[in-house]
């Protein structure tokens, strides 16, 4: 089976339905021994836009869930939102 994901460019990886996978180095430390400000991100298929998050349970504060690896991020975007598959059915009468 191949993957449904494409590599757009070293920084962007996307699936047909429009769910991307960011490499995100948007942050507000400017420190490069912060390892963990700068990873992948998940995003949803579109016209939604918007960030796979992480929280505590019942705080409005939401903050973008990051990943270490590409293949982790895309994981993480198959189960939240899985891919949608087109089936046809094709009839024909004798």
């Amino acid at each position: 089976m191949t993957s449904p994901w494409r590599q757009i460019s070293d920084r962007r990886w996307e699936r047909s339905d429009g769910a991307a996978v960011l490499w995100d180095d948007r942050t507000p430390h400017a420190n490069p021994c912060l390892p963990h400000a700068r990873m992948w991100t998940a995003w949803s298929p579109n016209p939604e836009d918007r960030c796979l998050t992480q929280g505590r349970r019942n705080s409005r504060l939401k903050w973008p869930r990051r990943f270490r690896t590409a293949e982790g991020a895309m994981a993480a975007t198959d189960r939240e939102w899985p891919p949608q598959v087109a089936v046809v059915i094709e009839i024909t009468w004798c």
